[in-house]
């Protein structure tokens, strides 16, 4: 009789060792990784148009995030400009005219400018009111209006100005990465060191003005 529970504890407690690794084994196999979840980056690039009371044009924005509310933005804008005291008129074949007129003038700002949300903490919702300010450094294009458009290329003089924005909008943002914004701007760049005219003897001393601006952040 001892030596059946002698043979038997031989044979059992290997069996149970093996059972118990087996186990283990099977733990270890099926054990689930949970799966990364990607985060949905925004880019820091954007797009926006402006139309001023002197012209209108396009700009290409980066935008770099300082904190939740507050972003630094650099755009880089391309405008025609013209003289708010201009009077367009037509002649018998159609074609417009603009009497007294000197040159057609083209504006390229470098806008750096602070964008900053107010009352985020109290307003809930994609809507949100922003204030922004900043400089814009600019280059001046002029061309004689004399001049037919390509022509007048050729005869193109530069100027530098100078001056800064200020105004308020709001922004909506659809998605993480997606927003879009609208704002009302006073912006006042003027000519250094050189007069820039759109009509003879009359020198523009702001290029710029009033300004509705429509953008959109990827």
């Amino acid at each position: 009789m001892k030596k059946l529970s002698v043979i038997l504890a031989l044979v059992l407690i290997p069996l149970c060792f093996t059972s118990a690794n087996a186990s283990d084994t099977l733990k270890t196999t099926t054990k689930v990784t949970p799966k990364k979840i990607e985060k949905d980056t925004p880019s820091p690039w954007g797009i926006s148009f402006a139309y001023s009371e002197n012209g209108f044009g396009p700009s290409v924005n980066y935008v770099k995030t300082l904190n939740s509310n507050t972003q630094l933005i650099t755009g880089l804008a391309l405008m025609s400009v013209s003289d708010s005291r201009e009077f367009e008129q037509y002649d018998v074949f159609g074609n417009k005219m603009t009497q007294n007129k000197e040159n057609r003038i083209m504006l390229i700002p470098l806008n750096i400018s602070i964008k900053k949300g107010i009352f985020s903490d109290d307003i809930e919702g994609n809507i949100k009111p922003i204030i922004n300010f900043g400089i814009s450094p600019s280059l001046v294009l002029t061309n004689p209006y004399s001049r037919d458009y390509f022509n007048a290329l050729g005869y193109m003089q530069a100027a530098f100005a100078m001056g800064g924005f200020a105004g308020a909008g709001l922004e909506f943002k659809e998605t993480q990465s997606v927003a879009f914004s609208f704002n009302v701007n006073y912006s006042y760049v003027t000519p250094i060191g050189k007069e820039v005219n759109s009509l003879y003897g009359k020198p523009i001393t702001n290029l710029t003005g009033f300004q509705i601006a429509f953008g959109v952040k990827f």
